[in-house]
């Protein structure tokens, strides 16, 4: 293995899976809030990769951030 494998590795180890979400109020018909599910290491890491995969959410309330 090289370092770079060995890195990746540890990587994976670490992270967990956070599921994020998000108001919704007004935006659907039923729905008051959306999910969003990533891998990462902190919840930092967690809403970044939130707001680059979907930019609409960048200006919604937070409701709750949860680790599994």
């Amino acid at each position: 293995m090289n370092n770079e494998t060995i890195f990746d590795l540890w990587v994976h180890i670490r992270q967990k899976i956070f599921i994020v979400l998000v108001e919704d109020t007004d935006r659907t018909e039923r729905v008051d809030a959306c999910m969003y599910q990533t891998e990462a290491l902190n919840e930092d890491e967690a809403i970044g990769k939130m707001w680059k995969e979907k930019p609409h959410f960048r200006n919604r309330k937070i409701i709750n951030i949860s680790k599994y």
